[in-house]
C-alpha cells in the first residue's frame, strides 16, 4: 500500500511539472524548433490547424543577439511543414549608445534598402536583400566581393516560434 501511494504521489508530481512547464510558454504558442527544424514545443497539427481556423499567426526568430516577431504574411503548408512569407521591411541595425549604454535600433541607411525572407518551421529563414550596391562599393572592391556578400546573406538557420491568435 506505501509503494501504491508513492508511486502515485510520483505520477501526480510529474503531471504537475509537466502542467507547469508547459503554462510558463506563451498561452499562444503553438509551436516551437530549434535551427534544424526539431520539433521543441506543441505540434505542427496545432499550427496547421490554427492556420486553417483563419488565426492571425506571428513567428517569432533570432537573428544574433535580437529576437524578432513579425506577422507571417502568405502562409504555406507544405510536406508536413509551414512556411510563412514575411513581408519587406526597411533594413534596420541594432547598436548600443556608447555613452548611456542604451540599445536602440536604426534603419540601416536612408536609402530604400530592404529585406524580406520567407521562414519554415524546418528552421531554414531565406531572405531576398535589396541593398544599393553604390553602398556596398565603399566597403567591399568588386562586383563578385558584393555578390558573394549577399549570397551569405541568402539562408540562415534559425530556431522558430509560431503563435496563433
Amino acid at each position: 500500500m506505501k509503494l501504491m501511494r508513492e508511486i502515485l504521489v510520483f505520477i501526480f508530481l510529474a503531471a504537475m511539472l509537466s502542467v507547469s512547464a508547459q503554462t510558463k510558454k506563451n498561452s499562444n504558442l503553438v509551436y516551437e524548433a530549434n535551427s534544424n527544424g526539431e520539433r521543441t514545443f506543441g505540434s505542427i497539427d496545432s499550427l496547421t490547424n490554427a492556420i486553417q481556423m483563419g488565426k492571425q499567426i506571428r513567428v517569432g526568430f533570432s537573428m544574433g543577439s535580437v529576437e524578432h516577431w513579425v506577422d507571417a504574411g502568405f502562409l504555406t503548408i507544405y510536406e508536413g511543414h509551414v512556411f510563412a512569407q514575411i513581408e519587406g521591411i526597411f533594413i534596420q541595425t541594432p547598436s548600443i549608445s556608447r555613452k548611456k549604454k542604451i540599445p536602440k535600433i536604426e534603419f540601416g541607411s536612408k536609402e530604400d534598402d530592404s529585406w524580406a525572407a520567407v521562414i519554415g518551421t524546418t528552421g531554414v529563414l531565406q531572405m531576398h536583400w535589396n541593398i544599393n550596391e553604390e553602398k556596398l562599393f565603399k566597403v567591399f572592391k568588386t562586383k563578385t566581393e558584393i555578390d558573394d556578400y549577399l549570397k551569405s546573406l541568402e539562408k540562415l538557420n534559425v530556431d522558430t516560434k509560431w503563435a496563433a491568435f
